[in-house]
Parts: C-alpha cells; sequence; structure tokens
C-alpha cells in the first residue's frame, strides 16, 4: 500500500496544487503586514516665514531635504496600491530645535494613513545653517569672452541695467566682490544685442555659488558695440620761419608716426591719413629742433575714436632745425642759358669769358653737395622785356639777373649780373 501511494504521481500534484490553494486563501483573508519602499522624496517645508519674518534665511545642510529611501508597513492589500505621490515627508518650522534641525514627519494620503502601521525614513530630521539676512547692490559689470574678428574691435558694453541686488546669507554675501554679465564675441563682425547671465565673483575671481543667495535678477539685455579699426599716418605741416642762421631741415618725425583709429567701417574708408595744422609746428624763431607734444584726439574726424586703449593720444613731434651755412660758387658765362631771344636778334653775352660769382645759403648737407661745375642758370629774354618796361626791342646791351633752379632750402643771397648783347640779324 505504501508503495503504491509513493508511485502515484498524479495524487503528489493533486496534492500540491490544493496546498498552493489552500495558501491563497489564507493570505487573502488574514491579509498579512507587508513592506514597500520609495526612494528620492523630498521634504516639504511648512511655515517658513516664522524665519524671514525675523530676517533670517536659512540654508539646508548635506542634502538632508531630500529623504533617499521610505519604508512603508501596512496590510499587503494596502501598501501594494502605494504610489510615489501618495507619500508625503513634512518638515514644520514650528518644530525648530536650538540645533538648528528640524523633525521630519512621514506619513501617507488620508484614504491610506488609518491602514499603515508604521513609516521609517532614511533620514529624520533636517538639518539648518541660520543667518542674519543680508542685502547688498552691486554695480554691474559687462565682460567679452573671446575675440571678434581680426579687423575689428569691441566699442561699449551697455547693459539695460547697471546695477543688481542680492540677498542672501550674511556670510555667503560678504564674499560677493562683483557681479558680471558675460557676453560671447568671438569672430563678431557687427553689434551685438542679447541676454546674459548675471554671475556673482569674489575677490579671488571664483564664482559664488549658494542656495542661501536670492538674486532679483539672473539675467539682463546687453548691446555689444563693435567697430572696425583702421592705422593711418600722421601728416604734419610746418609753418614760420627760424632764427637767423638757422633753418628747417624737412625732417619732420613724430612717436607714433601712425594711430589706429577704430569706427564705423563706411566712416573708416574715407580715412587715409590725419591732418595735424601747422598752428601745432611754429617754428618761428627757433635756433634748435622744436620738441613738442600734439594730442591727436584734438584732430580725429566725427564718429571716430582711438583703437588702442594703452594710447592716450599724445604724439611727441621733432621738427629738426640746423645752422645754415654761405658759399660762393664761381661759374663760366656759358653756364647760362639764353630764352625766347627776340625775333631778327642775336644774343651774346657782353663779356663770354666772364666768371659769375653766386652766394648761396643753406644747410651744411645741402651745400656741400653743391658742384660749380653743375650749376645751370638762364635768362628769359621776355622776363627782360618786362622788368625793362620795353616796347620794342633795339640792339643793345641789357642788364639782368641770372636765375637758378635750387631746392627750396637753398637761398641766394647775392644775385648774379650779366649783360646780354642783341644784334639784329643780317639779311
Amino acid at each position: 500500500m505504501k508503495k503504491k501511494l509513493l508511485s502515484n504521481w498524479p495524487l503528489k500534484i493533486a496534492s500540491l496544487l490544493f496546498a498552493f490553494c489552500l495558501w491563497l486563501i489564507v493570505i487573502n483573508v488574514e491579509d498579512p503586514t507587508n513592506t514597500q519602499t520609495f526612494t528620492n522624496v523630498s521634504v516639504k517645508f511648512e511655515n517658513t516665514e516664522i524665519l524671514t519674518e525675523q530676517n533670517l534665511i536659512y540654508e539646508v545642510l548635506e542634502n538632508t531635504d531630500l529623504v533617499k529611501s521610505i519604508t512603508v508597513y501596512g496590510p499587503r492589500s494596502v501598501v501594494a496600491q502605494l504610489k510615489d505621490e501618495d507619500i508625503i515627508a513634512k518638515a514644520d518650522f514650528n518644530k525648530l530645535t536650538d540645533d538648528n534641525t528640524i523633525p521630519i514627519e512621514f506619513y501617507t494620503t488620508s484614504r491610506y494613513n488609518a491602514d499603515i502601521t508604521r513609516i521609517r525614513g532614511s533620514i529624520n530630521t533636517v538639518k539648518l545653517n541660520i543667518e542674519n539676512e543680508k542685502t547688498i547692490r552691486l554695480i554691474l559689470h559687462v565682460n567679452a569672452v573671446g575675440e571678434v574678428a581680426e579687423g575689428y574691435m569691441l566699442g561699449n558694453m551697455i547693459p539695460d541695467q547697471n546695477q543688481i541686488i542680492v540677498v542672501g546669507a550674511e556670510s555667503v554675501i560678504n564674499t560677493i566682490d562683483k557681479a558680471v554679465a558675460e557676453v560671447d564675441v568671438t569672430d563678431a563682425t557687427a553689434g551685438i544685442a542679447t541676454y546674459a547671465d548675471v554671475k556673482l565673483y569674489d575677490k579671488e575671481g571664483n564664482l559664488v555659488q549658494s542656495d542661501a543667495i536670492k538674486q532679483r535678477v539672473t539675467s539682463v539685455r546687453v548691446v555689444v558695440e563693435v567697430l572696425a579699426t583702421k592705422s593711418v599716418p600722421l601728416s604734419y605741416t610746418v609753418m614760420g620761419t627760424p632764427a637767423n642762421g638757422y633753418m628747417a631741415t624737412g625732417e619732420v618725425v613724430s612717436d607714433p608716426a601712425a594711430v589706429l583709429l577704430a569706427g564705423a567701417s563706411s566712416v573708416l574708408n574715407n580715412i587715409s591719413r590725419i591732418e595735424i595744422p601747422a598752428e601745432e609746428l611754429n617754428i618761428t624763431g627757433q635756433s634748435e629742433n622744436m620738441i613738442t607734444i600734439v594730442n591727436i584726439k584734438d584732430y580725429l574726424p566725427g564718429n571716430v575714436s582711438l583703437a588702442d586703449s594703452g594710447f592716450n593720444g599724445r604724439a611727441a613731434v621733432t621738427v629738426y632745425i640746423e645752422p645754415t651755412i654761405t658759399r660762393t660758387f664761381r661759374i663760366n658765362s656759358n653756364q647760362v642759358k639764353v630764352s625766347n631771344v627776340p625775333d631778327g636778334f642775336t644774343a651774346a653775352f657782353e663779356n663770354d669769358k666772364e666768371l659769375l660769382e653766386i652766394v648761396l645759403t643753406g644747410l651744411t648737407t645741402t651745400i656741400n653737395q653743391i658742384n660749380a661745375d653743375d650749376i645751370i642758370g638762364y635768362v628769359d629774354m621776355r622776363d627782360v622785356k618786362e622788368e625793362g618796361n620795353i616796347t620794342r626791342w633795339r640792339k643793345g646791351t641789357y642788364e639782368t639777373t641770372v636765375q637758378f633752379t635750387f631746392p627750396e632750402d637753398i637761398k641766394t643771397e647775392q644775385p648774379a649780373k650779366v649783360g646780354i648783347v642783341l644784334e639784329e640779324v643780317e639779311e
């Protein structure tokens, strides 16, 4: 009989099914206690005005306003129905302790709360740092990030407001040194208008970030001016006469010799140089090099500025002046050419072998380069007629002054006189 029972597999399977069904019946009738765990539940704060009304501000420490896990104990039929939104963690500021902690209360929504036997969280208190509240007003600075395109530079950067108010815990507020709005200008060739985040920095340039800070303004609109640049030379004109015995060499040296301008491309395209008027370089009575300072800003065209922020706009200008020397040169009369001889006449020098003396004054370097054999003079008979008020040419001798072509820095101190003999042409 025993052997028969042990070898009866259908009976064994039927017994197992009967036992399982009996277990299900017991479970559903008894509804035993079960657990369910919920994660990352945020703590709701109540009655925070208790601190704010005393001008106090709080900061949650160690992320204790987030409960990583909450375990709920209760009947299996109830616990199985719970969802994340049914779990509540609350911290009432009325229950703030002397060590700045608040107990966390756990419960479920009202429809389940009566059936729950126990709720346990991974933490039981919210830890706070409580300080006096402090308000400061900061000047808002605008910083450019990146570089504009080559040939351009930044102009004015203007935010739509120049101050911001920051409120927060006194210890944190005391570390703030400045407020900055940063604008990316990389490769810009035209003006920029954009919104920029306002960031707070300490004296070392470190970003200040804290939940204990409240910014009334977190972003501002900023207009950034982007200007074209162009390098142009400085052009000088000299006026006046140096002291007797001195002469300007013609050399004017400026430091700097050119300036970098900034402005609209349409304006810069029409500027080829900056002209400094002669009134700035009056060398009257000078017996040595004239050194002066010229303020370039006074002569910039409208809507144009200096692009180099490190340049104060003042140029050091030197006008070189040197002593003069006087030398006498002797030339042959055949080095003088006669032009515009009247019709029907021939012209010759009264003395073909006459040596003419020329007294020249100029800078040493210039005078020393003159060779008497290379000097060429000329007589224009039309000038002779005009100077002598001659209405009709007759044969005879006409005295006149020989003209020479010398550089402007050479003066003829003593004119060279010659006699021109006109003879009628024989038919």
